[in-house]
């Protein structure tokens, strides 16, 4: 999907301007913005999670898809973070450029 992101962009933005005098509207629209960011911030900060196709093994287990108790959102929010997912903030990962010691 994020290969047609760029062309969702300008219905969204022209949508926008539909929903600023609506207020359920707008308050629906910033809850499902809320949640895109939520659910994108966990696939950043408590990725790799591969214990869930594991744990029962999802290549036998296909009922697993479509189980709300557990789903890869939920087990991912009460995982935590993974620390190899923060090395990018740390001094260490910007490297000094050799010309400028």
């Amino acid at each position: 999907m994020l290969d047609i992101l760029p062309l969702l962009v300008p219905p969204a933005a022209a949508g926008f301007s539909g929903i600023a005098g609506r207020r359920p509207v707008a308050v629906l629209a910033t809850m499902c913005l809320a949640w895109s960011i939520g659910a994108a911030a966990l696939g950043a900060f408590v990725y790799p999670l591969e214990f869930w196709n594991l744990d029962p093994n999802i290549d036998t287990a296909h009922w697993r898809l479509w189980d709300w108790r557990d789903s890869q959102l939920a087990r991912a929010a009460h995982a935590g973070w993974n620390p190899e997912n923060f090395t990018l903030f740390s001094r260490a990962s910007f490297r000094q450029d050799a010309r400028n010691p």
